[in-house]
C-alpha cells in the first residue's frame, strides 16, 4: 500500500465533517500529518529509533522519529479529551504527508512536512519567518483559513516535539508528575479549534537532571519529555527513547579516573619483564619506576608499572582511588595525563557513544591534588583544574578532527569545594569557550535566602555569591549552574523551593547562565517535589514567567477544590523545609560531636528568636527559621492536612495528596527524632540524666518507626538514598554515643 493509499481510507468519512465545520472552528476530529517516511505508522517510526543515528541530530531518520513521537503524543492526549481510546485511529488519525485531509494538524517544518510546504505561502509563513534555532517552534492555528490548519513547526525535530507540547498544553493539559495520576487531560465533546501564532525558544539550553546511574523510569521519563526538560544521564538503559525526545545524555564524574587510570587495573601494554604481556600493545610511555631486571608472573597493575603517576604527599606516593573518592594523578606528569585523556576518549567512542556532554571532573572532596613540587608549580587548585580542561580539549578535538569521534561533545568542568573561586593566571587564548563549560556547584548553600540575598551573610554571601559574580565577570563563555534542590545530604526530604527558584532563576540567566541543572532527583515518589520539578522546567524555558500565575494554574489543576488549603500546606512547609542545609550539615555535624553548643547560627537559634535590621542597610541578616519554629510549623502542617483529607474529592486528588502526605511524615518523623535528639543531648549537658534517658527511650520511638519508613528514602540517586528513614536521618552514631553515656 502506498502512502497516498495509507491515507485515503481516513479522508472520506473526515472530508464533509471537516468543510461544514470550518467556519465556527469546531472540527471534532481531524486528521495529524506527519512524514512517516517509509513507515507505516508512527509507532512503527517510534519503534525504529534504536536504528537511528543519534550522532546526527538532523538526519533524516531522526526527525521522522521524533515528529512521529510528537504526532502520536497529540493523537494520543487528543483522543483522551474526547473520551476516545487512544488505540483508536479513527479519530485523529495519523496520515503520511504524501497527502492531506482537507482540514488537518501538521507536525514538521517547511523542509521536514510536504503539506506545511504547501500551506505556508498561503499563510504567509515565509522561511524567514519560521524559527531555526534548537528547540525553537512556531505555533500556526488557522480556523478561518480555508481550509482550517494548525501548524507545529520547529526550528529543528526537538522544537517540533516541544510545539506539539506547548499545543497540549494549551489545550488544558497538565504533566504534574510521572504517571497518569498525575496528568490533567480535561474532557471536551468535540475539539475547536483556536486562533493562535506563537513563537517560542528556551532561555536556558539544558535544563535537567544530573545523574550517572541506570535509574530513570518510562514514566519519569515522559514527563521530562514532556515538561521540556532535556538532561540525563547516558548510563540510561534505552538511551534512544531519550535520544528522540531531545533528552541530552551526559557522561563522567568524579570517578573518571579510577575508570581510566586505576590503581590496581591491568596495564594494557607490552612490559618485557612481565612475559604474560607479550602480544598486547607496544608501550607507548617511558619506562615506569618499576624493577627492570627480574622476571615477573602475571599482568601487572598501573601502580605495579608507574607509581609515579599517582599523588605525591607528605615526602611519599600515595594510593589512593575509591570510586568517586581519591587523589589524583600527578598532572604534572604527561604520560599520567595521556593514558587518562587516551582512555576517557575511548570511552566516547564505545560505552559512552551517545554522551552529548562530559563531565571532566576531578576526585570529589577538598584538595584531591597531588603535591609535588611540579604540580603546586602550575598554580591554585582553579588554575590546574582549567589546565585539564584545556589538555583535554585539544585532545577531544584531535579525535573529532580525524573521525574517531563524529559528533559535538561539550565539556563540562567543576566549580566546586577548592574550585569554586575563579582562576589567578591567564586562560589560553585559544580556550574553547563555546565547548567547555565551568559548572558552579554552590553545596551547602542556604536555601531560606535567595542566593543573591545580602542578607545571608553566613551562607550564600560568605561563600559562593562573590565567587560566582567574579566568574562571571571574568568568563568570555556561558556557564552552568549546578543546583541542590535535593543534595545526599537531604535524603529526599519534601523541600517546597518556589520562593527561591523565582529569584534565583532569573538571576543565574542575568549574570551568562545558560544551562542549569540539579543533583540526584527521584524518578518515583514525588510528593510535594512535583512542584519543585514542574517549576523548573517552566521557570528554566522562561526565567521571566509569571510564577504567580504558575503557581495558581498548579494548585487550581493539580488540587482541585483543595486548592486554597494544599496552598496553605506548601506554604507552611516551605517555612519548615527551608533551613534545610544548617540542619543537615553544620548542626548535624555538632550533633555528631556532642559539643555543648549547638545552636551556633543566626540562621537557626533553639527558641524563636528576630534580630533588628542593620542600622546602615536596613536588612535584617542571617534570620531563618528557627527550631522552635520549625517544629510549630510541623504541626501546622499536620493540621492543614488533616482538614484536608476530611474534605469530599476526586480519586486523582485524593492520591495526589497521599503521596504529599507520605513524605511529610518521613519528614515530620524525622524531626521529632532530631527534636529528642536535641533535647537528650542538652539534658546530657546540664547533667540532667532523667530528663536525658526520657528524651532519649522518645528518641529510639521515632528512630524505630523511621525505620520501618523504606519507600520515602528510594528513587534518588545512590548518593541521596537510604535503606530506611532511620539510616538517612545520621542519628544512629549520635543515639549509640548517648546509649553509652546514659547507661543503657
Amino acid at each position: 500500500m502506498n502512502r497516498i493509499a495509507r491515507c485515503a481510507y481516513v479522508l472520506c468519512g473526515l472530508l464533509a465533517l471537516a468543510t461544514a465545520a470550518a467556519a465556527s472552528g469546531d472540527l471534532g476530529s481531524v486528521p495529524i500529518v506527519v512524514n512517516l517516511g517509509s513507515f507505516h505508522n508512527a509507532q512503527e517510526a517510534i519503534d525504529a529509533r534504536k536504528s537511528v543515528n543519534w550522532a546526527v541530530q538532523e538526519g533524516a531518520d531522526t526527525i521522522i522519529c521524533t515528529e512521529a513521537l510528537a504526532a502520536k503524543e497529540l493523537h494520543d492526549y487528543l483522543c483522551k479529551m474526547v473520551g476516545v481510546h487512544p488505540l483508536n485511529f479513527e479519530v485523529f488519525p495519523i496520515v503520511d504527508d504524501d497527502d492531506a485531509p482537507t482540514t488537518a494538524i501538521l507536525v514538521g517544518n517547511i523542509k521536514s512536512n510536504k503539506q506545511v510546504a504547501a500551506r505556508a505561502a498561503e499563510l504567509g509563513l515565509t522561511p524567514e519567518s519560521m524559527p531555526t534555532a534548537s528547540q525553537s517552534y512556531r505555533i500556526v492555528s488557522a480556523p478561518k483559513a480555508n481550509p482550517p490548519v494548525v501548524i507545529l513547526a520547529g526550528g529543528d525535530r526537538i522544537g517540533t516535539l516541544y510545539a506539539a507540547y506547548e499545543f497540549l498544553e494549551r489545550q488544558g493539559i497538565r504533566w504534574y508528575g510521572p504517571g497518569v495520576v498525575n496528568e490533567n487531560v480535561p474532557r471536551i465533546d468535540r475539539f475547536k479549534l483556536a486562533e493562535l501564532d506563537v513563537t517560542d525558544a528556551p532561555k536556558f539550553l539544558t535544563r535537567g537532571f544530573w545523574a550517572w546511574e541506570d535509574r530513570g523510569t518510562t514514566e519519569c521519563l515522559e514527563w521530562m519529555g514532556r515538561n521540556r526538560i532535556n538532561l540525563w544521564t547516558v548510563e540510561q538503559s534505552d538511551p534512544e527513547a531519550y535520544k528522540m525526545r531531545g533528552i541530552r545524555l551526559n557522561c563522567g564524574s568524579h570517578f573518571n579516573q579510577s575508570f581510566f587510570v586505576p590503581i590496581n587495573g591491568e596495564y594494557p601494554y607490552y612490559v618485557p619483564e612481565y612475559p604474560a604481556t607479550k602480544g598486547r600493545p607496544a608501550d607507548p610511555y617511558k619506562r615506569g619506576d618499576y624493577p627492570k631486571t627480574k622476571k615477573q608472573k602475571g599482568i601487572p597493575t598501573y601502580k605495579q608499572i608507574h607509581p609515579e603517576w599517582y599523588t605525591w604527599r607528605d615526602g611519599k606516593r600515595v594510593f589512593y582511588q575509591d570510586y568517586d573518592q581519591g587523589f589524583n594523578i600527578c598532572e604534572s606528569n604527561m604520560d599520567a595525563m595521556n593514558e587518562l585523556m587516551k582512555n576517557t576518549i575511548t570511552a566516547l567512542q564505545t560505552r559512552w557513544k551517545n554522551a552529548d556532554s562530559i563531565n571532566w571532573w576531578v576526585y570529589d572532596g577538598w584538595d584531591p591534588w597531588c603535591h609535588c613540587d611540579q604540580c603546586e608549580a602550575l598554580g591554585k587548585h582553579t588554575d590546574r583544574n582549567l589546565r585539564w580542561i584545556y589538555l583535554f580539549s585539544k585532545e577531544l578535538k584531535k579525535a573529532q578532527a580525524d573521525g574517531r569521534i563524529q559528533r559535538n561533545i561539550t565539556i563540562e568542568f567543576l566549580c566546586y569545594n577548592d574550585m569554586v573561586e575563579p582562576p589567578t593566571r591567564p586562560i589560553p587564548a585559544d580556550f574553547d569557550y563555546e565547548n567547555c563549560l565551568p559548572t558552579f556547584f554552590p553545596i551547602e548553600r542556604c536555601y531560606v535566602h535567595p542566593f543573591n540575598d545580602g542578607a545571608c551573610s553566613e551562607f550564600n554571601r560568605k561563600r559562593y555569591y562573590n565567587n560566582l559574580i567574579t566568574w562571571s565577570d571574568l568568563w568570555q563563555g556561558k556557564f552552568i549552574i549546578g543546583e541542590y534542590y535535593n543534595v545526599s545530604r537531604y535524603k529526599n526530604m519534601p523541600l517546597v523551593l518556589d520562593h527561591s527558584m523565582r529569584v534565583d532563576i532569573p538571576f543565574y540567566y542575568s549574570i551568562k547562565a545558560r544551562y542549569m541543572h540539579y543533583m540526584h532527583p527521584c524518578t518515583r515518589n514525588w510528593g510535594t517535589r512535583s512542584l519543585t520539578n514542574y517549576h523548573f522546567s517552566k521557570q528554566l524555558w522562561n526565567p521571566e514567567m509569571d510564577v504567580d500565575a504558575m503557581l495558581n494554574d498548579y494548585f487550581a489543576g493539580r488540587y482541585g477544590k483543595a486548592a486554597g488549603p494544599m496552598r496553605e500546606f506548601y506554604d507552611t512547609l516551605r517555612d519548615a523545609m527551608s533551613n534545610q542545609s544548617a540542619i543537615r550539615y553544620s548542626f548535624r555535624d555538632r550533633l555528631t560531636s556532642g559539643t555543648a553548643e549547638l545552636f551556633t547560627e543566626k540562621h537557626m537559634q533553639l527558641k524563636t528568636t528576630h534580630y533588628d535590621p542593620s542600622t546602615t542597610d536596613g536588612l535584617v541578616y542571617d534570620d531563618g527559621p528557627d527550631w522552635e519554629e520549625i517544629m510549630g510549623d510541623m504541626v501546622k502542617c499536620r493540621a492543614q492536612l488533616d482538614r484536608v483529607k476530611k474534605m469530599s474529592l476526586p480519586d486523582n486528588i485524593r492520591a495526589r495528596i497521599a503521596e504529599d502526605e507520605g513524605l511529610f511524615i518521613y519528614a515530620d518523623t524525622t524531626y521529632k527524632l532530631f527534636d529528642r535528639v536535641i533535647a537528650c543531648q542538652m539534658a546530657i549537658t546540664d547533667k540532667r540524666m532523667d530528663d536525658a534517658r526520657k528524651a532519649y527511650r522518645e528518641a529510639v520511638y521515632y528512630g524505630e518507626l523511621l525505620r520501618a519508613d523504606i519507600t520515602s528514602t528510594k528513587f534518588g540517586s545512590a548518593h541521596s538514598t537510604s535503606p530506611n528513614g532511620y539510616t538517612a536521618s545520621g542519628m544512629d552514631p549520635i543515639l549509640k554515643r548517648m546509649k553509652k553515656q546514659l547507661d543503657l
